[in-house]
């Protein structure tokens, strides 16, 4: 097996890829019981990340076996319509095929039913752009993040173009979009705040798409509107009185009374946030920016224990997995040790926590594989390599 580059960045760094064997072991022994298009595409994304770790043609082999079944399933299905969840396994379809392209790999098949699914999307985006139901919102974002993932595709970025050319024509005419104002309405009522379907994912997805090109004033309009709703509801941490977080998990759309469960994870709490301040603070030249992100980021790595994290599971979305990678996403935007720091201290509870979650069964469940088993997977992987892991793209 080849040895990752930088196989001796901790001391510890050979029980780490000790706990990725484990966990790869897991991975590949549901290999012969994959019955859905989610787990095609996750498990191709994930043998393509570990083919460009180790260059082992075993893995590229496996990574092209579950694309060409994931295509399979679209057929075969003869899906019509994308709808809020199934875009995610189109937007892993488009990640695959740009991967396999720069690869000299290109897919036929999966080139005409992405162009396909080009001109329906943009007409549904078009839609949903004035549509004033906001808990269309979701869906909105996943077709955006879809297109993020299409460029440079030939036509992509005027598509993209034209898309916010219409909403600039709305809001220039005071008239409602998903993209202004930010507040949503959904049945409950909240806005969440956070990477998961939140405002802070929505941001960063917006900073993407500005820095790839789509240069459109609306979008850096939008962009400082979540900030500033985001900043809005701040407040003093008091470790004594429990409130370790700086933002909530949401708020309401009403009375602007706010929910907060002091979770720290992937999916909400004051990680995203910190990544989003130091993102924004590097598009928009916002030195005040720098210096919150610098002061939401480092009261993070306060928090340790399970009472003001709400983590008591190896996995990535809602576990230490997910913090782990923010933390390494962190370190490398700011450059600051300490996020490094954070990031081991989290790497050694994923190898903490795993044990007792492989017992448990938790990753032999049905919807173990989804996102959590292979991104925390992949998690461990970066924490031994300097090549960076971005599978996260499909989430948000």
């Amino acid at each position: 097996m080849k040895v990752p580059r930088l196989l001796s960045i901790y001391p510890e760094s050979q029980s780490i890829m000790k706990s990725w064997q484990d966990i790869h072991a897991i991975i590949f022994n549901k290999l012969s019981i994959v019955t859905s298009l989610s787990e095609s595409i996750d498990l191709s994304i994930y043998y393509y990340t570990v083919y460009k770790t180790f260059e082992h043609e075993q893995d590229l082999a496996h990574a092209q076996r579950f694309f060409v079944q994931g295509l399979t399933y679209i057929v075969s299905s003869s899906r019509p319509i994308w709808d809020v969840d199934s875009i995610l396994d189109l937007t892993g379809i488009a990640q695959l095929t740009h991967w396999f392209a720069k690869n000299k790999q290109p897919f036929i098949k999966a080139e005409e039913l992405l162009a396909a699914a080009d001109s329906q999307l943009l007409t549904q985006a078009q839609q949903l752009l004035v549509d004033h139901q906001a808990t269309q919102k979701r869906f909105f974002f996943r077709i955006l993040r879809y297109f993020q993932l299409r460029l440079p595709a030939s036509g992509i970025a005027a598509t993209l173009n034209r898309l916010f050319e219409q909403a600039q024509l709305a809001d220039d005419n005071h008239k409602w979009t998903l993209l202004l104002p930010i507040r949503s309405e959904p049945k409950e009522g909240l806005t969440i705040l956070g990477l998961g379907d939140g405002l802070a994912g929505e941001a960063l997805q917006l900073i993407r798409l500005y820095k790839a090109g789509i240069q459109q004033p609306i979008l850096l309009k939008a962009i400082k509107a979540r900030i500033l709703a985001i900043l809005a509801t701040r407040r003093e941490v008091d470790f004594s009185e429990g409130i370790y977080s700086m933002f909530p998990d949401a708020i309401t759309s009403d009375t602007d009374q706010i929910r907060d469960s002091q979770e720290l994870t992937w999916r909400g709490g004051d990680l995203g946030q910190a990544l989003l301040l130091y993102e924004a603070c590097m598009l928009l030249q916002d030195e005040e920016l720098a210096w919150l992100a610098e002061l939401v980021g480092l009261n993070t790595l306060l928090r340790k224990e399970e009472g003001m994290t709400s983590v008591h599971t190896s996995a990535f979305y809602t576990g230490a997995a997910g913090i782990a990678h923010l933390y390494y996403q962190l370190h490398r935007i700011s450059g600051n040790p300490a996020y490094e720091a954070g990031h081991r201290y989290w790497v050694g509870k994923i190898q903490r926590f795993l044990p007792q979650d492989i017992a448990s069964g938790l990753y032999e469940r049905q919807s173990g594989l989804r996102y959590d088993l292979t991104s925390m997977a992949s998690t461990l992987l970066a924490a031994v390599t300097a090549q960076p892991i971005e599978r996260e793209q499909r989430l948000w």
